[in-house]
């Protein structure tokens, strides 16, 4: 019962924090986003009841994390995605993410993470193609919307953007719905870090690396641009926030600051030489296996270090 709190505090906090960053989306597109975030939530708790229904088992506050799983796959998207796709990924992020892989309570992989990436290999277009024009789009189909290549892209493939830095901070061009304002994000990382739902030491490492490896190779004239840019793009600050950052399964201390080190390389590896757009996302799910082995070596360290002074 003593870990049930913590984990609805946390989920908590993440609902909150993702609630307040769908604004911007909400005022850039319109109501669609609302329609498409509900949708995702809804669906995901639902799944997740039945799933408990179907293994008998009861339903505890720690629960809802489902509903945030479902929110943070939602903005994981691209305004125009269909209401189909976001409806079959949340499914099988519930079914595989959750409930098979650890059934909640040992999550060998992010579960929302677990759902994008399947809606990557199966809507390819429909997940990374952004409207071309800013503007409030239709509730419904989108199906004559003009679509484009994203920024991420762009990013990657020849180290340039559309817009300035300064008009990014505020809304980010041809993103997903979760990455289109830097101020907002910003703003989520210190509410979460104030109430100890995310592990700093891990964000650190994946936006130090990151931010010094593009800088040193493509955008060395303009430290500061190259940061804004590298934070917004392929999803950077947001899956450094949300997933790299899951206290819940990221490392402790000093740990979780090599994780994040690494991660950010491997991103930088993926997205700049390979050119694999949302690149963090896809590494989330490759690299939770170690982020869990080496949160249970620092526990254990630190449990070692407590007998010692005990003694």
């Amino acid at each position: 019962m003593r870990q049930a709190k913590p984990r609805f505090y946390v989920s908590l906090n993440r609902i909150i924090t993702l609630c307040c960053i769908m604004l911007v989306p909400v005022i850039q597109y319109g109501i669609r986003v609302l329609f498409l975030c509900g949708t995702a939530a809804a669906v995901s708790m639902l799944t997740e009841l039945l799933c408990l229904y179907i293994r008998k088992k009861p339903f505890h506050l720690e629960h809802l994390e489902a509903a945030a799983c479902g929110l943070l796959l939602a903005l994981m998207f691209p305004v125009t995605v269909p209401y189909t796709v976001v409806i079959i990924a949340c499914i099988f992020a519930i079914i595989i993410g959750r409930q098979i892989f650890g059934g909640g309570e040992n999550l060998l992989f992010p579960t929302a993470s677990v759902g994008y990436v399947f809606s990557l290999l199966t809507w390819h277009d429909a997940v990374l193609r952004v409207p071309a024009d800013a503007g409030i789009l239709p509730s419904g189909s989108c199906a004559d919307v003009l679509l484009t290549d994203s920024a991420s892209h762009l990013w990657n493939v020849s180290g340039t953007i559309l817009g300035k830095p300064d008009t990014w901070v505020l809304i980010g061009e041809r993103l997903p719905m979760g990455s289109c304002n830097l101020l907002l994000l910003c703003v989520a990382l210190f509410a979460l870090v104030c109430t100890r739902s995310v592990s700093l030491p891990t964000v650190a490492g994946v936006l130090i690396s990151s931010a010094a490896l593009w800088t040193a190779t493509i955008y060395y004239a303009y430290v500061v641009d190259a940061f804004f840019y590298v934070c917004m793009t392929n999803m950077t600050l947001f899956a450094a926030i949300y997933l790299f950052g899951d206290p819940l399964t990221a490392p402790k201390g000093l740990f979780g600051l090599v994780y994040g080190l690494l991660a950010g390389c491997f991103s930088y590896y993926l997205a700049g030489v390979l050119h694999i757009e949302n690149a963090p996302v896809i590494l989330s799910v490759l690299m939770q296996p170690l982020a869990l082995w080496m949160h249970t070596l620092s526990e254990k360290l630190k449990q070692s270090e407590a007998e010692e002074q005990a003694v």
